[in-house]
């Protein structure tokens, strides 16, 4: 009983405290399979690559800018970026880390991966989002869902489960925008699922624990 105490103890600690809680840094769109043809050029340079115009996008669910700094993404495979210094994503922002290409999005905050590529499977992966001490902040595991020529994202943005883009807009994909819109902004207010939730605290304890003994 005492432990289960602690662990809520520290739980709500977190969350009063203002501290890693507050980035809520979540993984909330995939693009692992472009179309065929300019169709799949997500990354708007004019060229259509299996490669490149792959992407991943981050949102920010928290009340503040996150300095993304040292943060990485992972597939099942190995760390396919690191960011680099002064990478901020603003509070209630995107993300996206393209494979490559030369990305003409101006109003996008956009990087290309740091490996020079992401490498996703098409059929099956593993992302994860790890944070500059090696914390988890969030996966997820995709199956086939992913290899139909579009992106998955989540619905609503940030919390929901995650669905085919053209169930969503008439659109393939909408790398670092808002997918549901209503014109003027998202549609719906982004709220953590709980395993999201729980994935992230757990995340957040192990870190804090780690810190707490270096």
């Amino acid at each position: 009983m005492k432990g289960k105490l602690y662990v809520m103890g520290a739980i709500l600690g977190i969350l009063l405290s203002g501290g890693p809680a507050q980035a809520m840094i979540v993984i909330n769109e995939i693009h692992a399979d472009p179309a065929a043809g300019l169709a799949g050029d997500a990354n708007a340079d004019g060229v259509r690559s299996s490669s490149a115009d792959e992407f991943v996008e981050l949102f920010n669910m928290g009340t503040t800018g996150v300095d993304l700094s040292g943060w990485s993404i992972a597939d099942a495979a190995a760390t396919r970026h690191v960011f680099g210094a002064d990478s901020v994503i603003d509070a209630g922002g995107h993300v996206v880390v393209f494979g490559g290409g030369s990305p003409a999005l101006p109003d996008v905050n956009w990087v290309t991966a740091s490996t020079g590529g992401l490498s996703l499977n098409n059929s099956s992966d593993t992302l994860f989002v790890f944070g500059a001490a090696g914390e988890l902040i969030d996966s997820f595991e995709y199956d086939g869902l992913a290899a139909q020529d579009q992106s998955i994202v989540r619905s609503p943005e940030g919390s929901g489960t995650f669905r085919l883009h053209t169930e969503l807009s008439d659109q393939l994909f909408s790398p670092g925008v808002w997918t549901e819109t209503d014109g003027t902004g998202p549609v719906t207010s982004a709220v953590p699922e709980p395993s999201t939730l729980m994935t992230f605290l757990a995340g957040a304890i192990i870190s804090a624990t780690r810190k707490r003994f270096i």
